[in-house]
């Protein structure tokens, strides 16, 4: 539901007019040059520089090409100012009207977005820019709503179990989600490498993310976990990304866990790498310090994910970790049924007690 590449797209056909134009002032051209090579501060300062121009049409050019460099940016709000600017001068200005489209579906402002893009198609039937960003509006959406069964089993017993997962995009730079999960009992030790706990009857969970698309996120987490026979357990938690180039992205996080015996500290560290063509290579590491016993687990996480048109998703994965010696198999798929559908489906083995688990459910979007 979240819209990584939707800015760099949108920019690129925004800009590509501009670049073929020939007659520009030659502090205009630079800052376009500025653009083309994603070199965005000395873009801004050369844009704002020909602004100040008394010729109309590199005036006009100027703003346009701030607005662009401020999406590129995720910088969203001036965007939006300098197109209101632009078209309170000109309201019928076709390409600041596409920008604004643009930033209110960024913003997740959908109904709006569609509506600039088709008054665009009003005038220009075959306007590309606006037929993309009506084409892409089709696959955005604010809310998502995941319902899911589950079955595990293992040596040493079985449970049924449903779980309601519910995430809403406030707008381009935030998203808050909600899980909840209930299990038919308690069941022994869920010693996977990269997480221990013994699986609850009852979890409530949180999150808030705060990101830059395409650039960082900082996501932040609390959960509270009821067992039958034990005592409750608190986890805090704190991810992070960072967009070290297009093709690598680096994660890491902390999770902190309260509670008479279950007392730990988990940290991971990882980097994804594109390989095109949709494919992302993952490998994680995992260091878990149980602080009651003086333990410490360690494991190494593999995985391939493809992200397919839509909200298409496959994952496969691997993990093996020490102390104990166990090994985790894993697939995960979203399949999408429609425009605001999809199957969710996920199986995994793990070597440790001779456990397998199947995971079922449905996932709507909406506006």
């Amino acid at each position: 539901m979240f819209l990584k590449p939707l800015l760099a797209g949108s920019i690129a056909l925004a800009a590509a007019s501009v670049f073929a134009a020939s007659a520009q002032q030659s502090v205009l051209e630079r800052a376009q040059n500025f653009e083309h090579s994603g070199r965005f501060e000395l873009a801004r300062q050369a844009y704002g520089e020909s602004a100040a121009s008394s010729n109309p049409g590199d005036k006009r050019a100027a703003l346009l090409g701030l607005a662009r460099v401020a999406r590129a940016q995720s910088q969203l709000l001036q965007a939006r100012d300098i197109y209101a600017q632009i078209l309170a001068e000109d309201p019928s200005d076709l390409e600041a009207k596409n920008g604004m489209a643009w930033v209110l579906l960024a913003d997740y402002e959908v109904a709006q977005a569609q509506q600039g893009f088709g008054q665009t198609l009003d005038v220009q039937p075959h306007n590309a820019e606006a037929l993309a960003g009506l084409a892409q509006s089709q696959n955005v959406f604010r809310y998502q709503l995941d319902a899911k069964g589950s079955y595990l089993s293992n040596d040493v017993g079985k449970l049924w179990g449903g779980s309601l997962g519910f995430s809403t995009a406030i707008d381009a730079r935030q998203v808050l989600d909600v899980d909840l999960r209930r299990n038919s009992v308690d069941v022994g030790l869920l010693d996977r490498p990269t997480d221990s706990r013994l699986i609850p009857s009852t979890s409530a969970a949180i999150g808030y993310r705060w990101q830059v698309p395409s650039h960082y996120s900082i996501r932040l987490s609390a959960e509270h976990i009821e067992r039958d026979d034990t005592a409750t357990q608190r986890r805090l938690g704190m991810e992070g990304e960072y967009q070290i180039t297009e093709g690598l992205l680096l994660s890491g996080g902390l999770r902190q866990s309260f509670g008479s015996g279950w007392r730990s500290q988990l940290r991971h560290v990882g980097l994804g790498i594109g390989l095109g063509a949709g494919w992302q290579a993952v490998v994680r590491l995992y260091s878990e310090h149980n602080i009651d016993q003086d333990t410490h687990r360690r494991a190494l996480a593999l995985e391939a994910v493809r992200q397919g048109p839509g909200h298409m998703l496959w994952v496969l994965g691997t993990s093996h970790g020490t102390s104990p010696n166990a090994t985790d198999v894993y697939g995960r798929a979203v399949l999408p049924v429609g425009q605001q559908g999809a199957i969710l489906a996920t199986i995994r083995h793990l070597s440790l007690n001779r456990e397998t688990q199947v995971e079922l459910g449905w996932r709507k979007y909406w506006n």
